[in-house]
Formats: C-alpha cells, structure tokens, sequence
C-alpha cells in the first residue's frame, strides 16, 4: 500500500472513530427510564450501559432493538459532520479504499468498544 494510501486510511479510521466516540455520548445520555429495556431493577443507567452487557454476553430478546438505536444514533452522529468530514468520508468510500458501508464500520467500532467497556453497574449485572 502506498504512502499516499495508508495516510488516507489512517484519517478514515479516526474518522470513524469519532462518530463511534459521539455515538457513545449520545447512548450514554439515553437514560430516560422509558429508553431503558432491562428494567428498573437492573442497576443499569443508560442505553450505553445495556448495550454493553449485551455485547458482553447477556443477549436478549430486545438485542435487535438494541442494534436498531445502534444504527440510527450513529446515522444521526454521522449526519451531524460538517460537509467537509462527509466528503472525506465519501472519497474514501467512492475510491474504493475501503470497501466497508461506513454504518456497518461504526457499528463494529462500537461493539469491540463495547466489549471491553467496564463500570461498577454492568460487572454487578453481569455477575447475577
């Protein structure tokens, strides 16, 4: 792969990375009672919260509407880039250099963060 290239891929990823990393404040700040699937009884506190337990082994009946407000909050993150970030976005899909959707790559960002994410509340729940 040539220099121009892999420079081109390395800003791609922190790209997407940053829409994972803004996807995750906004499942973060769910934390209406009513957004909340696990129950009130659960300890858990946000969206982000569940989502993680989810990822970390507690699947559930609710996994696809989990993965739903996955996908639409990292939509809304995405459509919230400045024109210039989405072009970039697009050159790199348009070109070829990355064959991946760009939701489809945010969403496996966020689910290997996902994965690692620990607190108090979700190793309790984890741990019934």
């Amino acid at each position: 792969m040539n220099s121009d290239r892999k420079l081109i891929l390395s800003d791609y990823r922190k790209k997407l990375t940053l829409i994972a990393e803004d996807t995750i404040k906004e499942l973060f700040s769910m934390n209406d009672k009513a957004m909340l699937l696990s129950g009130e009884d659960s300890g858990l506190r946000n969206v982000w919260e569940e989502i993680c337990v989810q990822v970390q082994g507690e699947n559930s009946y609710f996994i696809q509407q989990y993965d739903n407000c996955i996908i639409s909050t990292i939509e809304l993150c995405y459509a919230k880039q400045s024109d210039a970030f989405k072009a970039d976005i697009k050159f790199v899909q348009d070109a070829k250099i990355s064959r991946v959707p760009v939701v489809a790559a945010v969403f496996s960002i966020i689910n290997r963060k996902a994965k690692f994410f620990k607190n108090p509340r979700i190793s309790t729940y984890l741990s019934e």
